[in-house]
């Protein structure tokens, strides 16, 4: 995972969204169409190309056009690759870095401007408590595998291509869980192996759903 220094963080701009969390060790696509967000990347990309993407507190839509609310814990990225589009929108790509506090405002308008600090995980002490939640945690992902059929190849190159328990479970969280607040919940837990415990029990969830209904498919394999 690419490193961030703390001075990086001391004034970083923040991209608010409803009912999106930003995991880290994520790669997510965002079109950029709002006027002042617009403006945000731009500086962005000018920039260091970071930003700290959090979700909106319930209540939002009330003060959308202002400044409402925001999570305080959300996520620093890196704006990877971009494509500017004829009218002023752009597509960009953001590559999920850390998790960080969000600290004090260092402007509000017209998009906020933010201090934070990163939030590593807590070590479990305990090599093989993580590596047996890790074994049931892709054991229960591959019987989800089995369910979903074709919906499930980005799942498979997931598993393959993730070697360790903390990126593993940032990364289910962001293609599988799909309720923003439960998403949010997994973003703040500090423990791996607590992360992985809960997206076990979200995936017998769906495996049962699944199993239930006999049908197979995409389901619960979340949209960007």
């Amino acid at each position: 995972m690419e490193l961030i220094e703390s001075h990086e963080l001391e004034a970083v701009p923040v991209f608010p969204l409803p009912d999106f969390v930003l995991f880290p060790n994520t790669l997510v696509p965002f079109h950029i169409f709002e006027p002042r967000y617009v403006q945000m990347m731009e500086e962005c990309l000018a920039g260091p190309r970071t930003v700290i993407i959090t979700g909106l507190m319930p209540g939002w839509e009330t003060d959308y056009y202002g400044s409402p609310p925001v999570q305080r814990v959300g996520c620093v990225g890196k704006v990877v690759n971009e494509e500017r589009l004829d009218d002023g929108r752009l597509n960009v790509y953001v590559h999920g870095l850390a998790r960080v506090a969000i600290g004090g405002m260092h402007q509000e308008t017209p998009y906020r401007i933010a201090s934070s600090r990163v939030l590593n995980d807590l070590p479990s002490g305990d090599e093989d408590l993580e590596r047996a939640r890790e074994l049931r945690l892709r054991l229960v992902s591959h019987e989800l595998i089995q369910l979903l059929g074709q919906g499930g190849e980005s799942l498979t190159r997931l598993l393959s291509n993730t070697d360790s328990l903390g990126p593993l479970t940032h990364r289910l969280s962001s293609l599988i869980v799909s309720d923003p607040i439960e998403r949010q919940q997994l973003l703040e837990m500090r423990n791996a192996t607590q992360r992985a415990d809960k997206l076990v029990e979200s995936f017998a969830h769906i495996i049962l759903q699944l199993a239930g209904s006999g049908k197979r498919g995409d389901v619960g394999i979340t949209r960007h």
